[in-house]
């Protein structure tokens, strides 16, 4: 099951558990829904776990461009 069909509500709890699935961090389709939960609920997600993501994800394409 690709992650863009997750319910927001679990979508916004794996933001913040910095739990969210390595494949849909690299996939810029489940990346962009990520980011519409995030910018929907704005004061529920807690910056620390949101930069921990972006940079995994940073870290995940940077590698993904290597081979």
């Amino acid at each position: 099951m690709c992650y863009c069909l997750t319910p927001p509500k679990q979508i916004l709890s794996d933001i913040n558990k910095v739990a969210v699935p390595s494949a849909a961090l690299a996939e810029p389709h489940c990346w962009k829904t990520i980011c519409k939960v995030r910018g929907a609920n704005m004061s529920k997600v807690d910056p620390v776990s949101w930069a921990q993501l972006c940079t995994e994800r940073g870290y995940k394409g940077e590698r993904a461009d290597r081979f």
